[in-house]
């Protein structure tokens, strides 16, 4: 069963498309994705997420085994950043759109021409009379802020299993139709390293250190990030005596022994599944 079969059999019926973004950055042991495409975006750095309150989502997502990290920029009373070892978070306060998949460029000009010659419509702020920042969005929404590399520092983190759910399957968001974002990722050179119509159409991309999984054909608010573990029933059980509430609508009664759905302070959704490979 594919991973995409799982989460449509795990998730309610009325769910709309899954976009998979696995993180795989930094320094450490745990496995890297094969390089299958060369980006034009640069290179994945972090996810965003814009939150109301600091401490009370850093003390949410300590909870689920993410730990503090030293980030790019250093203000813990407007932004902080966390990993769980296989994913880098950026916890901002205030309202900007969110998620937003943050990624480094050394030549943010030359993107743009790029960016321009596919006729990929993007954002820009300066600094200077140069570019520092450049804003793109896949047809499904999916928020990008590509940042110049030299202004901001890649993130180094020991890389590690989470200890509380487990192995980081996907970052999942809804869209509406595969072949426009399917061929919206090839025009910025990623490649599709799998695909199929059963049980819906999906397409599933990759740059080599990012996985994106383009699914049709089930209903999800918003994005959610996903794990996926043969001992899920384990890690859901330890959860509970955490006292962490799950959402209980989005999961069919037959399989809440082994799957869970969390939601942070701010509306972040957290999938812990049972690995669809394990027996």
């Amino acid at each position: 069963m594919t991973t995409t079969s799982r989460i449509t059999g795990i998730v309610a019926m009325s769910l709309a498309l899954v976009v998979a973004i696995i993180i795989i950055s930094g320094t450490g042991t745990a496995p890297a994705v094969a390089m299958t495409g060369t980006s034009k975006l640069g290179t994945p750095s972090h996810v965003q997420l814009t939150v109301k309150d600091l401490i009370t989502s850093m003390a949410w997502y300590a909870k689920i085994g993410f730990s503090p990290i030293t980030g790019p920029v250093n203000k813990p009373d407007s932004i902080l950043y966390m990993s769980d070892g296989q994913l880098v978070l950026a916890l901002v306060k205030g309202d900007a759109p969110s998620p937003l998949l943050v990624l480094r460029s050394s030549n943010l000009r030359a993107l743009r021409d790029s960016l321009d010659e596919l006729e990929i419509s993007s954002g820009f702020k300066l600094r200077g009379p140069t570019y520092s920042e450049l804003q793109v969005a896949s047809p499904s929404g999916v928020l990008m802020s590509i940042r110049l590399s030299t202004e901001e520092d890649s993130i180094a983190f020991a890389q590690a299993i989470n200890p509380i759910c487990g192995p980081l399957a996907e970052l999942s968001v809804a869209t509406m139709s595969l072949p426009n974002e399917r061929t919206f990722w090839e025009l910025v050179g990623w490649k599709q390293v799998d695909a199929n119509d059963t049980p819906y159409p999906f397409a599933v991309m990759s740059d080599g250190r990012l996985k994106i999984g383009i699914h049709q054909g089930i209903d999800l608010p918003g994005i959610a990030i996903t794990y996926f573990s043969a001992d899920a029933a384990q890690r859901v059980e330890r959860l509970k005596a955490m006292g962490m509430t799950f959402e209980p609508d989005m999961v069919s009664d037959a399989m809440k022994n082994d799957n869970a759905v969390l939601k942070s302070p701010d509306g972040q959704l957290v999938f812990v599944f049972k690995d669809p490979k394990a027996k």
